[in-house]
């Protein structure tokens, strides 16, 4: 019998999280450098940030970030925006995203959040057609600014 765990991450998930999130940019895996480690303990430390892997047969095939953001509207409840839900290719259609994206929502609800929002690149198709059964409704357009032009800040090197 096949078993589907969505469990918080935790930093002996490191190579995992960087082999999905390559696969997620459709960039080159690599070892996980110690920028990605200690970045990894910083989300893992940070309060708010639900980092989650989903853990299928007991290999990491998924993953998703949750962060709980504080608000002043809507009478004072937060909200969470998700980020970064990749399913390896050979674990897709398994139920492993829906049971990402619940247990995210779950914890929203266990924060009082109001909504759980997310964007998707707009030639997602099939991720929007996964959304939508999930509940979720395309419902604003979303506007985007990168950064890797900006002079860097205080010394802090972007590499």
């Amino acid at each position: 019998m096949t078993t589907t765990v969505v469990r918080a991450a935790e930093p002996r998930d490191a190579e995992a999280l960087a082999r999905l999130l390559a696969e997620l940019h459709e960039e080159p895996a690599g070892d996980p450098s110690k920028r990605f480690a200690a970045t990894l303990d910083v989300v893992l430390g940070t309060p708010g940030h639900h980092l989650c892997v989903a853990e299928h047969d007991g290999r990491v095939v998924g993953t998703a970030v949750g962060v709980v953001v504080p608000n002043l509207s809507r009478d004072c409840r937060p909200f969470m925006i998700v980020e970064n839900v990749v399913v390896t290719a050979s674990a897709r259609r398994l139920g492993i995203g829906r049971a990402i994206m619940e247990h995210l929502v779950g914890i929203a609800g266990e924060h009082d959040c109001y909504k759980v929002q997310l964007q998707s690149n707009g030639s997602r198709d099939a991720a929007h057609r996964f959304y939508v059964d999930l509940g979720f409704a395309p419902c604003a357009v979303g506007f985007r600014r990168y950064l890797a032009d900006v002079p860097v800040v205080g010394g802090r090197d972007r590499s």
